[in-house]
């Protein structure tokens, strides 16, 4: 150690002895911090951290501002994982063990540089997924969500989702810190950024999904001599997955409660109704923390909520806030399990309870949402309960009041739907007595999604287009009356506007035809890609048959 150049000991003592005055004293240019090593072991400074930390010999505070000097001096990462290849703190990111805040800092700096030196974002994290991809690819789902998948890192808020999330809120309240301001001005690139690690994650757990299917099935063979025998045993086990194909648990990000209510009216048109009464619960739940002289021992109010609305409102995205308002009062851990019929109504007697037993598990502490709930009670002949479905319901009646500060339930459908379900049982409307009901959207509202979606897919979209489009998506909604999709009409049509633009501009997909257009001639929405939408929308349309006239006049 004796041999150490000036700057690799100064910064070894400084870290050993937790001296941040040295650390201050290191020089800012002209020297390059990936290249030094330290320890006995001649490691990168991350890695000498990471140990250090991992065996409690520094303090978590300390690790983020050593962290915080070297990224300020240049330092990007180690990349000896990455088989030499360019990948800034993807080492340590991918290995979670330093602090969040750490973490966070290296994060931070490191996507300011690669946007500031004209990176590609995709592969900034990309390399990073493709990492994890060959390390998990053969990993059972339990493993993978355990131990290092890309977004939860085993903890609620240390993934590199949440890392991701924090960033991005902080870009957009125009922070004083210098990488998050410049940040602030490149949001596309860091929803870019968001996006690709939240699909990359899907894809993960579809993939170890899949793992845990072919295992089960492979011990199923094995032992389908015994198993085969008795009412259904041996039986794969349903994967906990929702009706989207997408893992039932989920971990939301913590915020307040304020944040909350601004990231719901940024991401979430209209429905003020539904809102204030969202605002009322999350209140009271506040007040009665705060009013009682020991708020422990006074039981708290159960939360179990129904949310109703026409279709294509919404529903699921406006539970999905609701859990994350739940978590920011403390009422929620984060989780959000989707739970659908087809997830835990089985055909022999005992799997069903079995079944609910296991998802309620998984909710405790959080939100049951159930989607579609009438599902749970098809209508039957005389008034007889002979479903499976009904004992879902017979579960969630119980838990609702013995663990009513545990859990949420929440059950969303259309309005005559949700009327029905309520009925099945004569425990469950009292119990469900928070409501909050989605209206359809007008004109006005949908206007405002347009917008959304448009400045979502980068497209420009004059006034004339956006005019025309809103009338005639009021026709078809006249037209189809109760089927109308509301808001997911207009992100159809949003979404479309590409294919159409590309049959006008490049017909024969050959880029040379666009090469020579502007910016704006590329990215803006015409009067004719429109219309082009617009006929095939109004030909989806069920014609009613005409009726023959009578006289001399009647077709022949």
């Amino acid at each position: 150690m004796n041999n150490l150049y000036p700057v690799e000991q100064i910064l070894e003592d400084a870290i050993r002895e937790e001296n941040t005055q040295k650390l201050k004293s290191l020089p800012k240019k002209d020297f390059d911090y990936d290249d030094i090593t330290l320890g006995e072991q001649g490691q990168h400074p991350l890695q000498y951290l990471e140990e250090l930390y991992d065996n409690d010999e520094i303090d978590e505070k300390f690790v983020t501002v050593v962290i915080k000097e070297l990224t300020a001096r240049g330092m990007r990462g180690n990349e000896s994982v990455f088989n030499g290849n360019p990948c800034p703190a993807a080492d340590v990111i991918a290995q979670r063990v330093l602090p969040f805040d750490a973490r966070l800092e290296l994060l931070k700096k490191n996507l300011a540089e690669t946007i500031r030196e004209g990176g590609n974002v995709k592969k900034f994290v990309g390399e990073i997924i493709d990492e994890i991809k060959k390390i998990y690819k053969n990993a059972d789902y339990q493993s993978y969500q355990k131990e290092c998948p890309l977004t939860p890192f085993g903890g609620d808020t240390e993934s590199l989702l949440s890392l991701m999330s924090h960033l991005r809120s902080s870009a957009m309240k125009n922070s004083p810190d210098p990488d998050l301001k410049f940040l602030s001005r490149h949001l596309k690139e860091i929803e870019q950024f968001y996006s690709i690690l939240e699909n990359a994650n899907h894809e993960m757990e579809d993939l170890t999904l899949e793992n845990n299917k072919k295992k089960n099935a492979a011990k199923n063979n094995f032992n389908s001599g015994s198993a085969n025998s008795g009412n259904g045993a041996g039986k794969q086990d349903k994967d906990k997955t929702g009706y989207d194909g997408k893992p039932i648990v989920k971990e939301t990000e913590k915020l307040t409660p304020q944040e909350v209510r601004a990231e719901l009216d940024r991401e979430f048109v209209g429905q003020d109704r539904a809102k204030l009464m969202m605002q009322a619960i999350a209140a009271r739940a506040v007040f009665d923390a705060v009013r009682h002289k020991n708020p422990e021992g006074v039981p708290k109010e159960a939360l179990h909520t129904r949310i109703s609305g026409p279709t294509g409102v919404g529903k699921t995205t406006f539970a999905q806030h609701y859990n994350k308002m739940l978590a920011a009062i403390g009422r929620s851990n984060g989780n959000f399990v989707h739970l659908t019929r087809e997830k835990v109504v089985e055909g022999y007697i005992g799997q069903t309870e079995k079944a609910m037993k296991e998802f309620l598990q998984e909710a405790m502490g959080g939100v049951l949402f159930i989607d579609e709930v009438h599902n749970l009670t098809p209508e039957q002949g005389g008034g007889e309960k002979k479903d499976f479905g009904f004992r879902v319901v017979e579960a969630l009646v119980a838990v609702m009041e013995e663990q009513r500060e545990n859990i949420t339930i929440i059950v969303a459908g259309y309005d005559e739907d949700i009327e029905r379900f309520l009925d099945s049982d004569k425990g469950l409307r009292g119990r469900f007595d928070n409501a909050l009901v989605l209206d359809a959207y007008g004109r006005e509202d949908l206007g405002r999604i347009m917008d959304l979606f448009v400045e979502k897919q980068d497209l420009i979209m004059p006034d004339e287009v956006r005019e025309y489009a809103l009338d005639e998506i009021m026709k078809y909604k006249e037209s189809v009356g109760d089927q109308f999709a509301n808001g997911r009409v207009i992100r159809n049509f949003v979404e479309k506007m590409p294919t159409e633009m590309a049959l006008r501009m490049m017909p024969n997909a050959d880029p040379k035809e666009v090469e020579n257009l502007s910016y704006e001639e590329r990215n803006t929405v015409t009067l004719a890609d429109a219309k082009a939408y617009v006929d095939k929308l109004k030909a989806s349309v069920p014609q009613k048959e005409k009726r023959r006239s009578i006289g001399f006049t009647a077709e022949m």
